[in-house]
């Protein structure tokens, strides 16, 4: 349990300010269930959690109440007051005043606008607190309670709460200090309890935390195995012993025969540990050992980049290449070739410069069913017959980009993959069906709106309601001297979201504004801010709907291996475009000489190679690939 009285929370709440207006219809009600506490101290200040069903559009107001007198709760957050709010729909967080000391108090929740209420009976006792405080200041006039002069840290002795056992503060310190840098630096260590004779098939230890129930280990230069752990107490409550075991010991073999004698102090090591903490920090800066991030940080540290599509193992052994490779000749191009292709899927051959040239060699790529690294390719076009709701493609699908039917090649028309429905544009950012549509499942799909408009669906509410908004970035860059721009290092913004909000995140520049104009799809113009320097700002933009009627589609499709079933019933044969893999991504055409990049290209043998091939191109040379 948390005292807010001394740790307030700290964040905003709800960024978009909301009406209620018109919004009870499609709201579910308003209910308190149970409270995150058993009581409260009298001296006020604790954090409570409400749970039950909240609307997150609109503040409310907690009350404690005797029956006699209420009294109003604060809401934690900084600059709130006492408006509560709800992030999630099913959680209210509020702190309790002070309050006189009694029996359960009923907790009252309603809403600012007093439109709707709802109660929870005998849910929060007070006790008493202030007498705990009042005591504290009292003994601080009282001289200490050891004599003045040296101390030996040692005779401060303490009770184990669970055991009874006394033990140092000194020694509890070790422990705790011992305990910790195992996470790290260490391996499971502990020392033997008792001796033990001859043959043992139990050991008794001083503690086996985060030892597994079963594995192998290691006493006096010998390894052993055992089958279980426990606990013993002695001495009923609290006990005045307590030891862990190991069980079920034998040597490696499975024999007790040979098993030597241990001795009380002695230490033992659990074996099946391969690797700490500490270990895979090392391993992180190594390129045989290095994965995911570490492996791409690697990479960066010599200035190069990770190709889209390149597992770890590809791109690792690709490094071991690139990092220690001559620019550009034959050799240097055939070690990248055995990475990236393998040894004898190639034939490379020089021609050398004519004047004004460069030296330019050759490769040939066979082109095989197999090898996927470095590749990525899609199956577009595929027509199959369908059976009812269903189509199967003739490879695994990974990535479904859509269902049309044969007769329509360039596809225009309906695609089966999606499910359409009309909907009620609700203000701020709801969409209401006439019928129950919406399931749980849809929560972070994109929903694409009659008008041209693309969100995502952020929350479920209810079979008939969801709220809408953008993705969250955090490429924001604000800057003092434009502050009422907003620039996004990578492409966000869409001429349609004019008139939608800006919901900008953090310390200094929080707030929600709207969009007046659309610079670029990288830069926006919003009213109502005084925007200062930030960097890494966090945002989004999220609708401001006037009430309308719409259609939304969203993809419905199910994929299972290289089955795809759809929403609706499909014509006799359709056009499957999927990818196999899901690195199949479409890329700009970077070979055009001044054009605009387009159209889109997808990865494909070459792609990669010319690619990788470029990070290692010396001045005066040109690798031209062809695939064969």
């Amino acid at each position: 349990m948390s005292m807010s009285h001394d740790l307030p929370r700290t964040g905003v709440g709800d960024p978009t300010g909301l009406s209620t207006d018109g919004m009870l219809a499609a709201f579910g009600g308003l209910a308190i269930v149970a409270l995150d506490v058993d009581n409260v101290g009298d001296e006020g200040g604790w954090e409570v959690i409400a749970s039950g069903m909240f609307p997150t559009w609109a503040a409310m107001y907690v009350y404690v109440t005797d029956g006699i007198t209420e009294r109003r709760c604060y809401s934690g957050v900084i600059g709130s007051g006492d408006e509560c709010s709800s992030s999630d729909g099913a959680t209210l967080h509020f702190v309790a005043p002070p309050l006189p000391v009694g029996e359960a108090y009923d907790v009252r929740i309603e809403l600012t606008d007093g439109t709707l209420s709802a109660t929870l009976a005998a849910c929060l006792p007070v006790w008493k607190r202030t007498y705990t405080t009042n005591l504290y200041n009292l003994r601080a006039a009282h001289p200490s309670p050891r004599a003045v002069g040296a101390w030996d840290i040692n005779q401060e002795k303490w009770a184990v709460a669970d055991t009874g056992d006394n033990d140092t503060v000194y020694s509890a310190l070790l422990t705790a200090l011992a305990d910790v840098l195992q996470e790290t630096f260490g391996y499971l260590l502990t020392r033997v309890y008792a001796s033990a004779a001859v043959g043992f098939a139990t050991l008794q230890c001083e503690g086996l935390h985060r030892w597994p129930t079963a594995g192998r280990f290691v006493l006096a230069g010998r390894a052993y195995r055992y089958t279980g752990v426990d606990a013993v107490f002695v001495g009923g409550t609290p006990a005045t012993e307590h030891y862990c075991r190991l069980t079920g010991v034998t040597e490696d073999d499975g024999t007790t025969a040979t098993i030597e004698a241990a001795r009380q102090g002695d230490v033992l090591m659990y074996l099946g540990q391969d690797a700490t903490d500490m270990d895979r920090l090392y391993r992180a800066f190594f390129v045989e050992t290095a994965e995911g991030a570490d492996l791409d940080t690697y990479a960066r540290n010599y200035g190069l980049s990770r190709p889209r599509g390149l597992p770890d193992s590809t791109f690792r052994a690709l490094l071991q290449v690139l990092v220690y490779l001559d620019a550009q000749t034959i050799y240097a191009i055939e070690k990248v070739l055995d990475v990236l292709r393998g040894p004898g899927t190639y034939e490379v051959y020089e021609r050398f410069p004519v004047p004004d040239e460069n030296n330019r060699f050759y490769v040939l790529l066979a082109s095989t069913a197999g090898g996927p690294a470095g590749r990525a390719y899609m199956t577009a076009f595929e027509t199959v017959a369908s059976a009812g709701f269903t189509a199967t493609a003739s490879d695994d699908i990974a990535v479904l980009n859509g269902v049309w039917a044969d007769t329509d090649p360039y596809r225009e028309g309906a695609n089966y993959a999606e499910a359409v429905v009309a909907v009620t544009k609700v203000a701020p950012d709801r969409l209401v069906t006439g019928a129950a549509f919406w399931t749980v499942a849809d929560e972070g799909r994109t929903v694409r709106l009659s008008d041209g408009e693309l969100w995502l669906i952020r929350s479920y509410l209810d079979p008939v309601t969801v709220q809408i908004g953008g993705p969250r970035r955090t490429d924001g860059t604000l800057n003092t001297a434009e502050p009422d721009r907003l620039v996004a290092s990578g492409s966000a913004f869409r001429a349609w979201m004019v008139g939608h909000n800006l919901v900008v995140y953090g310390t200094f520049n929080a707030g929600t504004y709207p969009i007046l104009e659309v610079v670029s799809e990288y830069e926006v113009v919003v009213s109502g801010s005084t925007f200062v320097t930030e960097t890494l700002v966090e945002f989004m933009v999220s609708p401001q709907f006037p009430a309308s009627a719409a259609t939304a589609s969203l993809m419905r499709a199910t994929i299972a291996g290289p089955i795809v079933t759809c929403p609706i019933a499909l014509p006799a044969n359709v056009i499957l475009d999927y990818a196999t893999t899901p690195s199949a991504q479409a890329v700009l055409d970077s070979y055009t000489s001044g054009e605009a990049q387009f159209p889109f290209y997808l990865f494909d043998d070459a792609f990669i190679v010319a690619l990788v091939l470029d990070l290692i191109k010396a001045a005066g040379v040109e690798a031209v690939v062809i695939l064969e």
